[in-house]
């Protein structure tokens, strides 16, 4: 599996409501910045668009807050990163 589909699983688990808010807005940043250099080689344009405004938005979740709103914030950024 590519880095890039390994986030996009990890993405895909997290709005499917399998993977743990709290954990998804700490693991997600890491793997951004840990993947980066393979997923930009795999594609740019997705990778710069997940890069922008995801990490800011899982640092804004704070545990034990309602996760709707972050669960609406992630969703959009990825949907605008998949349909580029």
């Amino acid at each position: 599996m590519t880095r890039m589909a390994e986030v996009h699983e990890m993405i895909r688990a997290f709005l499917d409501d399998e993977y743990d808010p709290l954990a998804f807005s700490f693991d997600l940043p890491f793997c951004l910045c840990e993947y980066y250099d393979d997923m930009y080689a795999e594609n740019p344009t997705i990778t710069e668009i997940l890069n922008e405004e995801l990490p800011e938005i899982c640092a804004d979740y704070e545990r034990g807050a309602d996760p709707a709103q972050f669960i609406e914030a992630v969703k959009k950024e990825y949907v605008r990163a998949i349909n580029t």
